[in-house]
């Protein structure tokens, strides 16, 4: 892990708490908080029921594991959230300036864990819709159905994935780029590329086996019609 590389470099003069956080603007404050590490995270620890709240609504928390804390550069405390500062010192960030509180800290990181979650929902939404389509057929009715309403930039600008039997058509556009990967880590092959209504990408293995994108376009790109 970074810190512990970190930990194991050689002793370095020690910083004088709030030092860092004065040569530092409020908007360079609140970037900080975007890079405040957890060492429940780090170790990948998982939250357990801790309880129920007045709503009837279950209470997930971590474990206090205080046996994982890091130790500040600063004032030597044991810490669960950290910031490397520029000269590599380990802080808790109310180290660095003193309006930062545990609250917002604790904001901060419910904020990226909502981000998380709403990423991997996303991400089993694509899976989903993936699962759903056994032909090319299936594909298009799906995006059809999701994007048709959509006007030319979808019907022009569109991407075939395929794994196995499974088949997902996406906007082949900016805010569809992490889903382009996530299939692609997924093990999901890109059959073709629309961009603009033009075919840019064409995957002849993958074509040949029948997800093609018209006979007309195997006959060109293959040149087909000449056998």
């Amino acid at each position: 892990m970074k810190f512990v590389q970190l930990l194991n470099e050689a002793p370095k003069p020690k910083p004088v708490r709030f030092q860092t956080g004065e040569k530092l603007s409020n908007t360079e404050k609140k970037q900080l908080l975007k890079f405040v590490g957890d060492v429940y995270k780090d170790h990948n620890l998982k939250k357990e029921l801790k309880g129920i709240d007045d709503r009837g609504e279950e209470m997930y928390g971590y474990i206090y594991s205080p046996e994982y804390f890091l130790t500040s550069d600063i004032t030597h405390a044991k810490i669960r959230y950290y910031i490397i500062l520029p000269d590599k010192h380990i802080a808790h960030p109310s180290e660095v300036y003193p309006n930062v509180t545990k609250t917002a800290i604790e904001d901060e990181m419910y904020k990226r864990d909502q981000e998380e979650l709403s990423k991997k929902e996303e991400q089993q939404r694509t899976l989903d819709v993936a699962n759903d389509a056994n032909s090319l057929t299936d594909a298009n009715m799906i995006y059809n159905k999701l994007y048709g309403t959509g006007g030319d930039k979808y019907h022009k600008n569109f991407i075939l994935f395929i794994k196995g039997k499974k088949h997902i058509k996406l906007p082949n556009l900016n805010p569809w780029k992490d889903r382009h990967n996530f299939l692609k880590k997924s093990g999901f092959k890109i059959a073709y590329i629309m961009t603009n209504g033009n075919l840019e990408k064409i995957n002849q293995d993958i074509v040949i086996r029948g997800s093609s994108p018209s006979p007309n376009i195997i006959k060109k790109y293959f040149n087909l019609d000449k056998k």
